[in-house]
């Protein structure tokens, strides 16, 4: 499990109370649900949010087609790291698509689509307190990360 906080601020730290973060994880399996893994919330009058999901993992992307071709050509791996993709729209300022990206996993530096930046790395938190339901058994980890995002204004807004 994985609860993710933060924070959506305007580019001057004025909180974007209300603004909407559409968050999904990529699946490549069989049978799973189309919106699987996918969610939309509002941050509070704070523009603070906080979100449970389980923890991504890293995932082989499709080795058909060109680009499998290709990468088999230069003897790259097919891998990307573990991650969450964000949306982030508040009225009157432009808005973010982005991904987060988890400190220590193996594809961090060698993302097949090149996407990890360092800004967008945070370090998980074990939180024994809230894992098994916050029971804090063991055998279902639980683990916390924050990242405060920034929208910047909309011309003429």
């Amino acid at each position: 499990m994985l609860f993710l906080s933060g924070t959506v601020s305007s580019l001057d730290g004025r909180p974007l109370a209300g603004a909407m973060l559409d968050m999904w994880q990529a699946h490549f399996y069989e049978g799973i649900p189309a919106f699987n893994l996918r969610g939309r919330f509002t941050t509070d009058r704070e523009g603070r949010f906080e979100v449970r999901t389980v923890l991504p993992a890293a995932y082989e992307i499709p080795k058909e087609g060109p680009t499998g071709r290709l990468l088999n050509a230069l003897g790259r791996h097919f891998f990307r790291p573990s991650h969450l993709h964000i949306r982030l729209s508040h009225p009157g300022h432009k808005p973010l698509t982005t991904q987060i990206y988890f400190e220590g996993d193996a594809y961090l530096h060698s993302d097949v689509v090149g996407a990890v930046k360092d800004s967008l790395v945070v370090k998980l938190q074990k939180d024994d307190a809230r894992s098994n339901g916050g029971q804090g058994a063991p055998d279902s980890p639980c683990y916390t990360c924050s990242y405060n995002f920034v929208l910047q204004p909309q011309a003429g807004a």
